[in-house]
């Protein structure tokens, strides 16, 4: 048909056929499922054996600001530690 009711028919699908766009190559390859998972549930439980201990000798000291700033760092320190663990391994080293 002509080129006005394919765009109608795709209006009306909500959007084009999946997969139906052009390929470069094989597609890229999919994170593994539960390590967004492991991270969080890992901290979840890691935070609250911690947290109330940390930040209960931080009010006890009376510097009650401190507890924003030591929350601050485990977040930037959850950020770095997820970048680390995500780097591809080398290949060619000792893979005994």
């Amino acid at each position: 048909g002509p080129p006005a009711a394919g765009g109608v028919r795709v209006f009306r699908r909500g959007g084009p056929p999946p997969g139906g766009g052009p390929r470069a190559g094989p597609p890229p390859p999919r994170p593994p499922p539960g390590r967004a998972f492991g991270i969080v549930s890992t901290g979840f439980n890691v935070g609250g054996i911690i947290s109330p201990l940390l930040f209960g000798w931080i009010m006890d000291q009376g510097r009650p600001h401190w507890v924003f700033g030591a929350s601050v760092l485990f977040m930037v320190l959850t950020v770095v530690l997820a970048l680390i663990t995500d780097r591809p391994r080398q290949r060619g080293r000792s893979e005994a």
